[in-house]
Formats: C-alpha cells, sequence, structure tokens
C-alpha cells in the first residue's frame, strides 16, 4: 500500500501588526502633549506601545492586555485583573530592591 505525500508547506510568518491596531487605546494616551503610540510588539496576552507620558521627552510603555472573546467575561476580566497587579506587584518589588526595570507609572481603571 502506498502512503501518499502532501506538497511541502511554507511557513506562514506573520507580520507585526502596525500602530493602526483595532485595540482601544487608554485615554492617557489621547492627550495632546502626548506622542501617538507606536507599536513595538504582540504577544499572546498583550500589545506592547511605546509612547510619552505627560511631556513628550518623556518615554513611556503601554502594555494593553484586550480581552479574550473565546473566554466568559466574569473569567476573562478576573484573569486579566489578576494578571495585571500581579505583574505590576513584581515590577514595584524589583525597583525598590535596585533592580533596573520600568516604573509602574499607572494602571487602568478596571484594576
Amino acid at each position: 500500500m502506498e502512503v501518499p505525500t502532501l506538497p511541502p508547506v511554507e511557513p506562514v510568518l506573520s507580520q507585526p501588526p502596525s500602530s493602526s491596531t483595532s485595540a482601544p487605546l487608554p485615554q492617557i494616551l489621547t492627550y495632546p502633549s502626548t506622542t501617538p503610540p507606536v507599536l513595538i510588539t504582540q504577544g499572546a496576552e498583550a500589545l506592547l506601545y511605546k509612547s510619552t507620558f505627560l511631556l513628550p521627552s518623556l518615554p513611556c510603555a503601554l502594555k494593553y492586555r484586550p480581552s479574550k472573546p473565546y473566554r466568559h467575561p466574569i473569567l476573562d476580566v478576573r484573569l486579566t485583573k489578576h494578571r495585571i497587579l500581579s505583574e505590576a506587584r513584581v515590577l514595584v518589588k524589583c525597583r525598590k530592591e535596585g533592580v533596573p526595570v520600568p516604573a509602574v507609572v499607572k494602571m487602568g481603571k478596571e484594576c
């Protein structure tokens, strides 16, 4: 019996999304004094943007975690809130110990 062979498949390489992603941005990045956010990278759970905070000379990174439509809404809110708070706590503790990590400047009102 002969086993059929499949044609070779080329890997699909996705390009990083442009800065015009459909994910809504927090209000802090819509102030006139901030530069437009630029998408740096997209992971499985979050979008990372580069922008400024309050002054054009003060760079900042914005991490946005969009909701997951395949999860139950209540579970999604709880998981997202828990992960954001955990990450913020770790960053604050590391910074207090002198580890060079980004400072937590602001968190969304849903946390």
